[in-house]
């Protein structure tokens, strides 16, 4: 390439300038995963948190750029290093999310979206919304065997212990 100005003066040849037109998409984020630091659940694989800015992680291309969404909603982003990236989620509201990531390499070529993660953040402790017992007048003795169902707000765990306190102070460990 030369260059001339109104005077007619014509520039030395530049050097040549190699292009490279890159229009292949990247790798798909892939193994999306809630990290077990955030799965707050009752185990480390159920990707149920009471933490609402959980942390997903994953892996990909080195540099690439992963973009973490709820939909179309960007929830964050991280640069794949050493065939990993992990990215903090912007805050999310009780509910069940299906998460997706998708890479940007350096040309900006991007990729389509991974598969699907469904996580559900659940930060409210379910409550006793009403209790029920084998005597309704309350006229219990020494010794009755009395059935008490208590109704919850949200499902709960079968295994998981109730404490009632009762008006006499007494306190029950279900």
């Amino acid at each position: 390439v030369t260059a001339t100005d109104a005077a007619g003066n014509e520039s030395t040849e530049s050097s040549a300038l190699s292009i490279t037109v890159d229009t292949t998409n990247t790798n798909i984020p892939a193994t999306l995963d809630l990290d077990t630091a955030s799965d707050l659940g009752t185990s480390s694989i159920d990707d149920s948190t009471a933490d609402n800015t959980p942390t997903i992680s994953g892996s990909g291309t080195n540099g690439d750029t992963v973009t973490l969404y709820d939909g179309s909603t960007a929830l964050g982003t991280a640069v794949v290093a050493g065939g990993v990236w992990s990215i903090t989620s912007s805050e999310l509201s009780d509910a069940t999310y299906t998460l997706t990531a998708k890479s940007t390499d350096a040309a900006g070529n991007e990729s389509n979206a991974s598969v699907g993660l469904d996580i559900t953040i659940e930060t409210v402790a379910p409550t006793v919304t009403s209790f029920t017992s084998s005597t309704i007048d309350g006229s219990y003795k020494i010794g009755d065997e009395i059935t008490i169902t208590a109704n919850m707000s949200d499902d709960v765990i079968v295994g998981s212990s109730f404490i009632i306190f009762l008006n006499t102070g007494d306190v029950v460990a279900l």
